[in-house]
């Protein structure tokens, strides 16, 4: 061998090796954009699943607020129905503890009449 064929040999292996090497910096390229390609649409994705999740949850907030909303106020209604149905209960109890004492002021009376009513007759029968 000479040694210009084997610079001309070593050049084809330089060559042949700086080929290669290129074409493996392409495939890696090629690959890292893919990748890049990959993590860009899954950052996408993310980012509208961060936001469908996001109005979901102000969604189901906004539903719940208005639940409790609507139980708090039924809740007052049947309270303040409560309270009047309470306050006319003990105005009707008031009334017939009224009238019971009235009754009872007329039994007595009726009691005393009748026992006036008894001394008449018992005098009246010793009289005769």
């Amino acid at each position: 061998r000479t040694s210009a064929s084997l610079v001309s040999q070593g050049g084809t292996n330089i060559k042949g090796k700086m080929t290669k090497l290129e074409e493996l910096i392409d495939e890696l390229r090629n690959d890292m954009n893919y990748h890049k390609g990959l993590v860009t649409e899954l950052k996408n994705q993310k980012e509208n699943l961060e936001s469908v999740l996001t109005m979901k949850t102000q969604d189901v907030r906004k539903n719940l607020t208005n639940a409790l909303y609507k139980v708090e106020e039924e809740m007052k209604r049947h309270f303040e129905h409560q309270k009047a149905e309470n306050s006319r209960l003990q105005q009707h109890i008031a009334s017939i503890k009224n009238e019971k004492t009235t009754v009872e002021q007329q039994l007595l009376g009726i009691q005393r009449r009748i026992s006036e009513l008894e001394l008449q007759i018992g005098n009246e029968e010793e009289d005769q």
